[in-house]
C-alpha cells in the first residue's frame, strides 16, 4: 500500500513540475523527508514555500474531479456538523457543510 501511495505521490509530483508548480529537487526533499520524518508530504511542499497551499489545493481539487471551495466564505449550517461523529471529523479533518436528503456533504483536507 505504501508503495502505491510513493506511485501515486510520483505521478502527482511530475504533473506539478510539468504545470510549473514545483521543481524536481523540491519533490525529492519533500518525499524523502516524508520517508524520513512521517510527516505530510503536502505540507512539506508548503511549509517550504514550493507552492502555495491554495495553488496545491486547486490541482488536487482538479485532479479529482471535485469542486475547489473556500470554507471561511460559506455559511455552514450547525446542525449538519451534528451527523458526524466527531471522532471521523478528527481522523479525517472533515468539515460538514450541508446536508441534502440523507447525504451529508463534507470538505476536507487533501488526500490520496
Amino acid at each position: 500500500m505504501k508503495d502505491m501511495k510513493d506511485q501515486v505521490l510520483i505521478k502527482l509530483a511530475h504533473e506539478l513540475a510539468a504545470q510549473g508548480y514545483i521543481q524536481p529537487e523540491h519533490f525529492k526533499n519533500a518525499l524523502k523527508w516524508q520517508k524520513t520524518s512521517g510527516g505530510d508530504f503536502y505540507d512539506y511542499l508548503v511549509e517550504k514555500e514550493y507552492i502555495k497551499e491554495e495553488t496545491l489545493a486547486k490541482v488536487l481539487a482538479k485532479k479529482k474531479n471535485l469542486p475547489y471551495v473556500l470554507v471561511e466564505e460559506m455559511e455552514i449550517d450547525l446542525n449538519v456538523v451534528k451527523v458526524i461523529p466527531e471522532k471521523v471529523i478528527k481522523k479525517y479533518f472533515a468539515i460538514p457543510i450541508a446536508k441534502k436528503w440523507q447525504r451529508a456533504y463534507c470538505c476536507h483536507r487533501q488526500s490520496l
